[in-house]
Order: C-alpha cells, then sequence, then structure tokens
C-alpha cells in the first residue's frame, strides 16, 4: 500500500489542533516533542507552512535565520522531515558522526 500525503486542502491550515486530529494522541506526541526539540534555544530553527501550488499541499520550511534546514510534509501515519544537499555539501556530511547506513544512503540516493 502506498504512502498517502495528506493537508492538502488549502483551505486548511496546519494548525496544532488539524494536525492533532490526523496524527492521533500517540504520533502528535512524537511530533511535539519534534517540534519542541527543534526550535527550542539550543538549535533556533523556526517552522514556516506554506501551501504550494505545484505539489498541491502544505511543506512546513525549516529554517535558522533565512537557511532552509529541512522540509516537513504531512502523510498518513507518520510525518517526513526532508533534507536537501547541494554538491557543495556533500563532502562535509561525510564528516559528522552520523550511522554508517546514513551516510551510505545519502550517497546512493544523492540528487545531484
Amino acid at each position: 500500500m502506498e504512502a498517502k500525503m495528506l493537508v492538502r486542502d488549502p483551505d486548511v491550515f496546519p494548525s496544532d489542533k488539524v494536525l492533532n486530529s490526523i496524527f492521533g494522541d500517540a504520533l502528535y506526541k512524537v511530533w511535539e516533542s519534534f517540534l519542541e526539540t527543534s526550535t527550542n534555544e539550543e538549535y533556533g530553527l523556526s517552522i514556516e507552512w506554506r501551501f504550494y501550488n505545484d505539489g498541491k499541499a502544505w511543506l512546513g520550511k525549516v529554517t535558522h535565520k533565512k537557511k532552509t534546514i529541512c522540509w516537513l510534509s504531512v502523510w498518513e501515519g507518520f510525518f517526513k522531515v526532508s533534507f536537501y544537499f547541494t554538491e557543495k555539501h556533500r563532502e562535509g556530511i561525510f564528516g559528522y558522526e552520523i550511522m554508517k547506513c546514513c551516510a551510505v544512503i545519502f550517497h546512493v540516493y544523492r540528487i545531484c
């Protein structure tokens, strides 16, 4: 079964109330934890929701100052955090202490 992307109505902003009704209590607690961590003083990220006509869905753009860090999308049963790295930053990714499987996935599926 293919995953279904949600929050596709341009007139329904993905507010906390809307996301809670979509996620249910258990997943919403994970969502809240993600938001609390990413927007805390240590990381200082902010989330801006916009409706994108090309994909006909709401996406959350996570930024630090003016730099886009990642994109959020809401799916049936989960939320997705998508990162995009330019060729310029590719080598720097491998310099971090991340799990080898993540580095391999990044290397194999990179879009440049």
